[in-house]
This record gives C-alpha cells, structure tokens and sequence, in this order.
C-alpha cells in the first residue's frame, strides 16, 4: 500500500534489471508485427550478469519513543521494511524480525496515547541484498552536504542583514562561503572502484556534474571582479545552490525507500517513508546526515484518508543505520544503552468451563506461535547461533501497558449506575430499594 498521490519521480519503491530490445518495421502502420516470444540472448545474459551481483547489507532501526499514538483499538506495532525485506504481510519473502512486540497504548493525559517501552526500547534488524552502488550514493550525499552548507550559512547572512550589520561584514561573509564552496567543488566526485560496476550512463552523468562544478566556480570568480551588492551575490549564489541541487539526483538508484509501517490489529494505519542515502553508511565520510543520528518523525495516513484526517497517527523518536554488514559494527559503536538479544514466543489459551487450557476444539491456533498465530514458533525450536549462549531460561514477559491503571492520565471519570423499579401487573412503576451498578 503506497500513497500514489505523493509519489514523485524520483521515489524508488522497488527496483530491478529488465533487458529491453526494440524492433522497428517500414511499411504500413495499420498492419501488426508479430513478434514471437523467445530467450534472451546468451551474449546478454552474460553482459548483464555482472550487474546482478548482490552484496549483503543490514537496516538497523533503534526506537527510542513512540507518542501521540491515535489509534487504541488494538495493540500497536511498528514494522521497519525495505522493498520486500522485513515486511511480515507478504508471504512471498521469508519470515524476519522486522516489527516491534504488540504493545497497548497508554493515555497521555491530553488527546493521544504513547507506548509505554520505558528501558525496555526495542531494536529492529533487517538483512537485505542489494548491488553496491555506494559510489553513486555517496555522489548525492556530497552534493546535497554542499547544498546544506550553503543553505545554513544563507540564514546567517541573511540574519545579519535584519541585524543591519555593516555591508562590508556581510561582503566578508559572502566572500568567505564562496572560498569554502570552492574548495569543496574541487575534491573528485566518486568513483565505482572493486566489485563495483559503472556503466556508460554513469560516465555521461559524472563528466556533467564535474562541468557543472568547474561552472559555478568560474561563475564565483566573475562575481568576484564584478563586486556587486551582497544582495545580488547572495541571489547569485542561491541560483548556484539550486544548479548543485538539480546534480543531486540519481537516476540508477536501485536500492528502495526505508518504511516504517505502523499495524494496528494486523492493519496498516499509518507510514513514513525515508530514502537510503539519507541514512547510509560511508567508511569514506560520506554518510547520509541523518545515518546513527536521533530524529523524531511524524507518520502519515495512507491514501486519500492523509487529506482528511487532522490527527496525527503517531510521532516517533529513533535511528536509522543503513550498510554494509562489514560495517555493523560501527551502529553497535554508536550504542549508548546495553544491546539485548531475546528471542521471543507467545503461548496461546483459550477458557474452557472456567479454565485456561493450551488444547481443545475452540484452540485454532499452535500452543506457542508469534504474535498473529500463524507461524508455530516452539520454545526447543529456538538456538543461539554460533558462539553464543542463553543467559537464562525462558521467563514471561507481561504486557507492558498492564503496569499503569485503566484510567493512568484520565483527568474525568464517568461513573454508571442503574435505577431499578418494580411493579405489579397493570400498576405503575415503584422505586425499588436498591441501586445495582448492571441491570439484573
């Protein structure tokens, strides 16, 4: 489920390799071609191959605060996914630990409700195998860092001008974001390097960003001479931060948008969507801006619904860390809690005359299972991988939402209580002498 209607041009939902071939005829356009279907060509089979290589990379999502949660119908659970990996309600892709434990919301006392997690934040890991395209990747973070440069030091300067600086600060200002904007421009864009494979489009796009580069600063040095007024340098200068910009977009991005999906019983109520490069992994520098940082996002409805509902479905405060898994090491670096791996079953029950029982004919589901029911999950199916060991035995952990009373945060209460009367056939109603809280 995507939301159509903002999707833009450059948003990757999937991605593939297709091998397209065009056959043109001469002769009368009313008469149709028929083209049979066969296999592809050995020869480009083999030319693509090489692009088909996949390397392993790992998503990392660390959530550290869920609120103003409006939906309270059913537990909560937040599901981090990239293409297909990690998402639970595709039967296609492997089965992984891609969402948070099913939680209750608590009220805050206001309007919304907040997941209470307290020390116990839970920590999402997602394999995927994608191409290496970094050295593309890293081409965007670098424009875009520069584009981000310019764009805070405009602030300050204009900042300055309501101040009403003297011009010739605001001059030294101008002049010397110029002298750092082309000491960047001139540090080499990327290059594919190793397994890494760059192709003919590549080659055209990087001579053209380098063109466009040695352009803005030829265009600084004739501002320079010109020496006009800070505010048409500073108009100049914006029109070079929306040139560097418009270089900013890659066309062979195969890597998808991240996802995190918040289920509500099952049901998708609400998303945000986050590109890869703004939180990839680079042992070059040229990581995403938001890569191991806290930020706090806003989910939004789905569809049509985004336009007509006023609430916010949920704001969460999390991580992201997006890379190769060579390099996980340097998300586990960024940790300031303790990282605790659990595995985790649920027992299934249902009441039987009175009793609590794990079998019947009213038990549909498996004993011990995840979450939804469907997958058996036994506590003797579970073994610590290589190198590792249990640090205890199996223990219940109880609903967290259980440790805060039914009205924790109300500020009113509605009490209900019944008034019974009696009456004879054909008399009229009596108070009766009791008050009952039901009626009997």
């Amino acid at each position: 489920m995507f939301d159509w209607d903002r999707i833009s041009a450059h948003d990757i939902i999937a991605s593939g390799i297709v091998s397209v071939s065009q056959i043109s005829r001469s002769g009368d356009d009313e008469e149709k071609a028929e083209v049979d279907v066969v296999d592809c060509d050995p020869e480009d089979v083999t030319r693509i191959s090489k692009y088909m290589r996949r390397h392993r990379f790992m998503l990392n999502v660390a959530f550290l605060e869920a609120t103003m949660i409006c939906d309270t119908d059913a537990p909560v659970e937040f599901e981090v996914s990239i293409g297909t990996y990690g998402n639970k309600l595709d039967d296609t892709v492997m089965p992984t630990a891609s969402c948070t434990q099913p939680t209750n919301a608590v009220f805050d006392g206001c309007r919304y409700n907040f997941l209470p997690w307290e020390n116990k934040r839970p920590c999402i890991s997602v394999e995927s195998f994608w191409e290496d395209i970094s050295f593309r990747i890293d081409t965007i973070n670098i424009l875009l860092g520069i584009v981000d440069m310019m764009e805070s030091r405009f602030l300050k300067i204009k900042t300055a001008q309501k101040a009403n600086l003297p011009e010739i600060e605001i001059k030294s200002m101008l002049y010397s974001l110029m002298d750092e904007l082309a000491v960047k421009l001139k540090q080499p864009l990327p290059r594919a390097t190793g397994s890494q494979l760059s192709n003919e489009l590549d080659k055209l796009q990087l001579l053209n960003r380098e063109t466009e580069m040695a352009g803005i600063i030829e265009d600084m040095e004739k501002v320079r001479l010109r020496d006009p007024e800070p505010a048409e340098i500073l108009t100049e200068l914006s029109t070079l931060a929306e040139t560097l910009k418009a270089q900013a977009v890659e066309p062979q991005n195969s890597i998808p948008d991240v996802f995190i999906w918040m289920l509500v019983g099952n049901k998708r109520t609400a998303y945000y969507r986050l590109p890869v490069h703004q939180i990839i992994y680079s042992p070059d520098g040229h990581s995403g801006k938001y890569c191991a940082k806290e930020m706090t996002v806003v989910l939004k409805h789905p569809g049509q619904k985004a336009h007509r509902e006023w609430q916010i479905p949920a704001k969460l405060r999390l991580k992201f860390w997006f890379g190769k898994k060579q390099f996980e090491e340097e998300w586990t670096k960024c940790q300031t809690d303790d990282v605790v791996v659990m595995a985790e079953t649920y027992e299934n029950q249902v009441a039987l005359l009175g009793k609590w029982v794990t079998r019947g004919p009213a038990m549909t589901r498996p004993k011990f299972s995840d979450s939804t029911g469907k997958l058996k999950l036994k506590k003797e199916s579970f073994f610590p991988p290589a190198g590792w060991e249990w640090a205890g035995d199996w223990h219940v952990s109880p609903e967290l939402s259980l440790i805060y009373n039914r009205d924790a945060g109300h500020k009113s209460f509605i009490e209900d209580v019944y008034e019974l009367q009696t009456r004879i056939p054909a008399g009229p109603w009596h108070m009766a002498k009791v008050f009952l809280d039901r009626c009997s």
